[in-house]
């Protein structure tokens, strides 16, 4: 995963999120059911790498005024 981020970031000059989502049992529990890892095991390591995940989206995402 490591040589990988730096390739996309230093070769390609991509921006990569740094969060890992880890492969979980609870993550593909979750998704069998439609659920997120939150909704299955709240507090839970992979919900807290999907909810660093999903802050780090956000501030991505360009603000719009909403009047």
């Amino acid at each position: 995963v490591e040589d990988t981020r730096l390739y996309l970031t230093r070769e390609l000059a991509v921006e990569v999120a740094p969060v890992v989502l880890v492969d979980r049992v609870a993550l593909r529990r979750a998704m069998v059911d439609g659920r997120t890892a939150s909704e299955l095991q709240r507090g839970g390591k992979a919900a807290a790498e999907v909810e660093a995940l999903w802050r780090w989206i956000q501030r991505q995402l360009p603000r719009r005024n909403v009047s």
